[in-house]
């Protein structure tokens, strides 16, 4: 598995709670002209292969949605904290070996996050109060993304110093 520098990208990911994601979209379309602005909503790789096994890839976006290439191509990239939450498990590139019956090895490659693949133009961390704690795996998520530019919003006023949010 490769271990190449995340890729350069001029998009914009946007980590947002679950329930303000539709807001986004909303407030994206209403602000520009259709079609202008590529927006992806971005669901995880256990959504997208969990879809890949229910579904199969001619009805699932299978692992189209899990293209870094197709991210990089957006202007905005929209995901929320769960799914920085689960896609931490798949923050390391590595195959597994596991020991079957009779002794034999069989490897499963790891699917890495997307979202560690590119190096952002800007990520916005809406309701950034959310990854203050050091022990969330949202926060341990959003201090591995590689990005130009860091931007914290919230609507709670900061506690402490502004120093806490910085990854």
């Amino acid at each position: 598995l490769s271990r190449l520098p995340p890729r350069a990208t001029r998009a914009t990911l946007v980590i947002c709670p679950a329930a303000t994601l539709s807001q986004w979209q909303d407030e994206i379309a209403k602000h520009t002209r259709p079609g202008a602005v590529n927006v992806v909503v971005y669901m995880g790789v256990r959504a997208a292969l969990r879809g890949l096994q229910t579904h199969g890839a001619a009805k699932s976006g299978g692992l189209r949605d899990i293209d870094p290439d197709r991210l990089a191509r957006a202007d905005v990239v929209l995901t929320t904290f769960s799914v920085l939450r689960q896609d931490i498990h798949h923050a390391k590139p590595v195959a597994r070996t596991v020991r079957r019956r009779g002794g034999r090895r069989q490897k499963y490659a790891h699917v890495s996050s997307p979202l560690l693949m590119l190096h952002w133009h800007r990520c916005v961390i809406d309701e950034a109060q959310m990854v203050h704690s050091e022990s969330c795996n949202a926060t341990a998520m959003a201090r591995r993304l590689r990005c130009s530019l860091r931007w914290a919003v919230t609507g709670t006023p900061v506690s402490g110093s502004f120093n806490d949010l910085q990854g």
